[in-house]
């Protein structure tokens, strides 16, 4: 009888499969976790500009740059006010978050970098909250997006 040590050329491919087909399994529930995290992120950073940017408008009296107060609403415009911390208007993706006023009752937050295949998730989520979400995909990039969210700034 011989006397078998180690492991044949196939047991060890065979392992070696079982543990590449479970590393690229984690690997999908990673991403997607990490995804819906950052979704969940931007969301939250959304209404928080909303919340203060509804705050200041009430206080300001004041939408946009024909303002004839001079008052602009912009992200630092609410950072300044203490409205907005300087951590709400980072994007999850890279880039900054913008507000402007648009006009005497519509508030605009514009996402300038969103994977596309996150903005209709992000539309459900806001949808809620008496917002429009526009996704426009970048001419540069199919697998991204930027998002334009309006929604009222009186809550009439």
């Amino acid at each position: 009888m011989k006397n078998k040590k180690g492991f044949t050329l196939l047991e060890l491919l065979l392992v070696l499969i079982i543990i590449t087909s479970i590393i690229i399994i984690a690997a999908r529930y990673y991403n997607q976790a990490s995804s819906e995290s950052k979704l969940s992120d931007l969301t939250a950073k959304i209404r928080r500009i909303a919340e203060a940017s509804y705050e200041w408008v009430q206080t300001a009296k004041a939408f946009n740059s024909s303002d004839p107060n001079g008052k602009t609403l912009s992200i630092s415009t609410l950072q300044n006010s203490k409205l907005l911390s300087t951590n709400d208007a980072n994007n999850p993706w890279g880039s900054s978050l913008e507000v402007i006023g648009i006009s005497a009752n519509v508030i605009q937050i514009t996402v300038p970098v969103i994977p596309t295949k996150n903005c209709k998730s992000l539309e459900d989520n806001l949808v809620s909250q008496n917002m429009t979400v526009t996704c426009t995909p970048s001419t540069k990039d199919a697998d991204q997006s930027s998002s334009t969210i309006k929604y009222p700034a009186d809550e009439t």
